[in-house]
């Protein structure tokens, strides 16, 4: 297909022929009207309002709008030299050009207010505007610039309506940024037309519209995925130079970019001025806050960034985005609508569901906080915890530091559970010291207080003394104690071998997967000699002692020992199913 977007030396007998050709997926009108739109170099435009009155191809396909881009802009051979080339001479005729500008006015008429026929509105812009160049014809031009401005409001009605919609969302949607920035970008397309036409049009609310319609597009990063999309916003980034002038001269400018200011931090007081900082070339502009209390703002008129006190005011940095905390709070890729923050301390603040989030990078750290119902919550690494706190809790776990008055707690849960209020009844209570911090690991359970064992006590160590054969990492065990009064005061866990224990009233380990058996005293079976890794349990109720062996499942290597012996260890697999053998 790309042949019969770049040439017009094609036939229609040759489309014709060519019909075996068609895509399954692509009607067989549609493949035709396609490739006929440029065949002969000086029929283009007939083939143009032929296709809008037959309805022939889909003009919401993208594709459909660099056909018609390559048609209209292409200036083509000419024979003569008239400034109007072949291929746009029937533009010169004025009963043409206004039946032309007819059925697009029945087109946009017909668009609709779902904002889903945004190429079918860039195609019908494209055609208007390239009219409004090459037709002689002052009624023509009239007509012209009235679709154009119907247009702008077409759009403008969409992008409002795609707004509020996402507003009840959670978190902006990459499909809401590509969306809107198209849109956006579509808009500013009504501005793109000759160099005469634009004093008429840049008065002072097409002014603002421009501008904001240019800060929309830079707070919402879009991806060219698309050549029609790419295609769009290079005309974009040249139509921004070309209106550059135009809005520097505008009067009332300082009131625009207040309002526009506003719209994006909405915390913006009116400044008594706004200056021009000619050494960038007069692309940024600098509001003169009434105090110097105030955020001083910055706005580039060309590229539509903005900034409050130096920092990006509608999205956060990207090495935000890409920080592992980031990442492990919001799980889903997607970048939040960011302003400077007003906690003090912080950096940047963006709304998340009902909750205000807040932001700041110290170091090589990204420190990610909440203020909710009185309590400041602050997200913790787990990699900051993991000397201290079973590994266990660190895999299923998003750790939150909770500050409210002088209480000071660390609650366990899932992000999107604790955002909903939910998540773990895990928590560790903090207790100030001269010299140092303790923490209070524990939860409540029918009423009654659980513990978990501090990994550096010495019962913890002792008892992963005993178990190491099977668990050799000490961190992958959790022991906790249990309410008063149970027979099962301390309960051991290991996670990786779905392997449970206590600690019976005779100081005994007992295994709770296989009642009766406990941790024999002597740990040789007879058998398996030179191997490592294992567990004997025995079932001390009978006379005659029941025993069983507890072999975890995981890599096996082979080494020699000086005299000759070999020594075989089982590396643990994570989660893997335990084994066991009886002897």
């Amino acid at each position: 297909m790309q042949h019969f977007v770049l040439n017009t030396n094609h036939t229609p007998n040759s489309v014709i022929a060519s019909q075996s050709r068609c895509p399954v997926d692509l009607p067989l009108s549609e493949y035709v009207a396609f490739r006929h739109l440029r065949s002969g170099n000086a029929l283009q435009w007939r083939n143009i309002a032929r296709a809008l009155c037959s309805h022939s191809l889909s003009f919401i396909d993208p594709s459909i709008y660099l056909l018609l881009a390559q048609a209209t802009w292409q200036v083509g051979p000419g024979i003569s030299e008239d400034y109007c080339r072949d291929a746009h001479r029937d533009l010169q005729d004025v009963s043409f050009s206004q039946q032309l500008l007819d059925t697009v006015q029945w087109h946009m008429d017909r668009l609709g207010d779902s904002g889903t026929k945004v190429w079918h509105l860039a195609c019908l812009i494209l055609i208007a505007s390239r009219s409004l160049s090459l037709s002689p014809d002052n009624r023509i031009a009239n007509s012209a610039l009235r679709l154009l401005s119907q247009a702008r409001t077409i759009a403008l009605s969409w992008i409002q309506k795609l707004e509020c919609a996402n507003r009840k969302e959670a978190e902006p949607s990459k499909d809401y940024q590509q969306r809107i920035s198209v849109l956006a970008m579509v808009c500013r397309s009504t501005f793109d037309v000759e160099a005469r036409y634009l004093p008429s049009i840049c008065q002072e609310n097409s002014i603002h519209i421009m501008i904001d319609m240019l800060v929309l597009i830079a707070s919402n990063p879009f991806s060219p995925e698309t050549h029609a999309i790419q295609t769009l916003a290079r005309r974009d980034k040249l139509l921004s130079y070309r209106l550059e002038p135009f809005i520097s001269n505008t009067p009332g400018l300082s009131i625009l970019l207040d309002d526009i200011a506003r719209k994006s931090w909405p915390s913006h007081i009116k400044s008594k001025s706004w200056s021009c900082l000619s050494s960038q070339g007069g692309r940024w502009w600098k509001s003169n806050p009434s105090s110097p209390l105030l955020q001083t703002i910055h706005i580039n008129v060309i590229e539509g960034t903005l900034l409050v006190n130096g920092k990006t005011a509608n999205k956060l940095p990207q090495e935000y985005l890409s920080h592992s905390s980031y990442k492990a709070v919001f799980r889903k890729n997607f970048s939040l609508k960011a302003r400077p923050s007003d906690m003090v301390g912080m950096d940047y603040e963006a709304p998340y569901r009902e909750f205000m989030v807040h932001f700041k990078k110290a170091g090589g750290d990204l420190v990610i906080r909440i203020q909710h119902q009185g309590a400041m919550h602050e997200y913790i690494p787990g990699a900051k915890l993991q000397e201290d706190i079973p590994a266990s809790f660190i895999a299923n776990y998003d750790l939150w530091y909770k500050e409210m008055g002088t209480t000071r707690v660390i609650t366990f849960g899932a992000c999107k559970d604790f955002l909903l209020g939910g998540g773990s009844p895990w928590q560790i209570s903090l207790e100030s010291h001269p010299r140092f911090v303790t923490g209070y690991f524990h939860k409540l359970q029918a009423g009654h207080m659980i513990v978990a064992m501090n990994p550096h006590s010495q019962t913890f160590i002792a008892v992963h003394k005993i178990l190491h054969v099977l668990e050799p990492e000490p961190l992958r065990m959790d022991v906790f104690i249990a309410p008063d009064g149970e027979n099962r005061s301390i309960r051991v866990d290991l996670p990786r071998h779905y392997l449970h224990f206590y600690i019976t009233d005779a100081g005994t380990l007992e295994c709770a997967n296989f009642p009766g058996y406990q941790v024999a005293d002597s740990q040789d079976m007879g058998c398996l000699y030179g191997l490592t890794d294992y567990l004997v349990l025995s079932d001390n109720s009978t006379a005659e002692s029941q025993r069983k062996v507890l072999i975890p499942k995981g890599n096996i290597s082979i080494l020699s020992s000086r005299n000759g012996h070999p020594h075989v260890h089982i590396k643990c697999l994570d989660q893997a199913p335990w084994k066991v053998t009886s002897t």
